[in-house]
């Protein structure tokens, strides 16, 4: 996924994305609401709403990590920030590292949103992100035992950590922590009582839409990144999530 800047139009979707995910990571990770319900009540009115699950779901399945970063940034812990201040850190932190977003970008929208959340604290957004880009390079896990190394870059539990490495060894504690992270795929069932799985496929191709088939019967692999009310067949009833 990458969220590009190609005028106001566009800006201010990307916009809304952006502060849909910092209220979705907020509410699950502040306020431990449940993920599905918090994303379909923000989704609803979303262009982007796969954008918004993968936001959404790569700062929360890499939240130690990115608080590690921005503790190394800020030089203290990320519990002394407010809520929006330290979510709002933690998303431009994912997009900067993960999604490869342009950092001008990430930093002039992030501290925007700021201004709208928490008005006061946006010459420290602005100052923290880029601080982050500036000495991003120098950040490292050096000097941690190799349980913590996996446990903070991977955002897993160390006893976890530890008890995959005493089962399984180092090397495929890592690819097992590897594939939790991986983002979340699309992926449909055919509601067979209106369509079979094939005659789904064909409606697909036609109206270009991406896919592959999944190991589980029936379902398909949907590569989108629109709000899936968007994608055919929604509107019939022919597939569910």
């Amino acid at each position: 996924m990458r969220l590009i800047f190609t005028g106001n139009l566009s800006y201010t979707l990307v916009m809304n994305t952006r502060k849909a995910a910092i209220n979705c990571v907020i509410k699950i990770i502040e306020y431990n609401k449940d993920y599905e319900k918090v994303i379909s009540q923000f989704a609803i009115e979303l262009q982007y709403h796969s954008e918004l699950i993968k936001l959404t779901s790569g700062v929360i399945k890499n939240l130690m990590l990115l608080d590690y970063i921005i503790e190394k940034t800020i030089k203290k812990p990320v519990n002394k920030l407010s809520k929006a201040s330290r979510n709002i850190l933690r998303l431009a932190v994912y997009e900067i590292l993960f999604i490869k977003n342009p950092e001008y970008a990430v930093i002039n929208t992030y501290v925007d949103i700021s201004k709208e959340m928490e008005n006061k604290t946006k010459g420290f957004i602005n100052w923290a992100l880029r601080e982050y880009t500036r000495i991003k390079s120098t950040i490292s896990l050096k000097g941690l035992s190799i349980k913590n190394k996996i446990s903070i870059a991977y955002s897993q539990p160390e006893w976890l950590i530890e008890r995959w490495i005493n089962e399984y060894g180092i090397p495929n504690t890592c690819k097992l922590c590897a594939y939790f992270n991986k983002p979340p795929q699309l992926v449909i069932r055919t509601n067979k009582i209106k369509i079979s799985t094939e005659n789904l496929k064909q409606l697909l191709i036609e109206k270009n839409i991406s896919f592959k088939t999944s190991k589980v019967p029936d379902c398909l692999i949907i590569e989108h990144r629109g709000n899936i009310k968007n994608l055919p067949g929604f509107q019939e009833g022919f597939w569910i999530v």
